[in-house]
């Protein structure tokens, strides 16, 4: 039962108290960073910051921005909601109230920020715990804008080193992606060998010439061969 009071003296703004017990400012802090309020413990203000940046896109359609980050340029603001440093790739902010869920549709080591506007969504959070998103229609159109938002900043920065399948799938989208960069991993060999063989660089040898296919017969790409060269749409020997 709340007792309601009338309060004859208008104020601005809107001062929210709680007879609880003690909070300390390390808890408060991760719940408030985000809220988009201003939030005082002990007379200690709590870190205020957007969620996303100005490079963030607009989908108004979905009632949200997204922003695409590499894993390692999160701050411990953002990490602190993260589960899993490898798996939780995806952090959605209802207002201050952050979940998260795994979701890689390219082979980079890519985080996905998404920051509600208020605008109408059909994106909705499981009730009562309000921890995850519920995997409605709205849900799959999020991961769908994510892809594309995805290849559009893999496209920005220029340069990759992506499977051909995944090349040929940011072609699908409508997004023109440079040709891979030629990559060697050097490294030991195993598998049957007595001892393991160390893996070398060709000297002399042009680095995209260096690929092979897997020998299962079906013309399949193999990681080790770097076969995503072959989205540069050359044939070599």
């Amino acid at each position: 039962m709340l007792e309601l009071t009338q309060e004859d003296d208008s104020s601005n703004g809107t001062t929210l108290t709680f007879a609880d017990e003690p909070w300390e400012l390390s808890k408060v802090q991760k719940h408030a960073v985000f809220s988009g309020m201003k939030v005082v413990v002990d007379g200690k203000s709590c870190p205020q910051l957007p969620f996303t940046s100005s490079r963030a896109s607009p989908h108004p359609e979905l009632g949200c921005r997204i922003e695409v980050r590499d894993r390692d340029r999160l701050t411990e603001w953002y990490n602190k909601w993260r589960d899993s440093y490898y798996r939780d790739t995806v952090l959605v902010n209802f207002h201050g109230q952050i979940v998260n869920f795994a979701f890689s549709p390219v082979s980079e080591n890519l985080v996905f920020l998404v920051d509600m506007t208020g605008e109408p969504t059909g994106i909705r959070m499981m009730l009562p715990a309000r921890t995850q998103l519920i995997e409605n229609k709205a849900f799959e159109a999020l991961k769908a804008a994510m892809e594309i938002e995805a290849y559009r900043y893999i496209q920005k920065r220029g340069s990759h080193e992506l499977p051909f399948a995944e090349y040929k799938r940011a072609a699908e989208l409508g997004i023109t992606l440079p040709e891979s960069e030629p990559v060697l991993d050097v490294g030991l060999l195993g598998g049957d060998t007595p001892e393991p063989i160390e893996v070398l660089m060709p000297k002399d040898f042009p680095l995209e010439r260096c690929y092979r296919f897997a020998e299962d017969g079906r013309g399949c790409e193999s990681d080790e061969a770097n076969a995503h060269l072959l989205a540069a749409g050359r044939i070599f020997q």
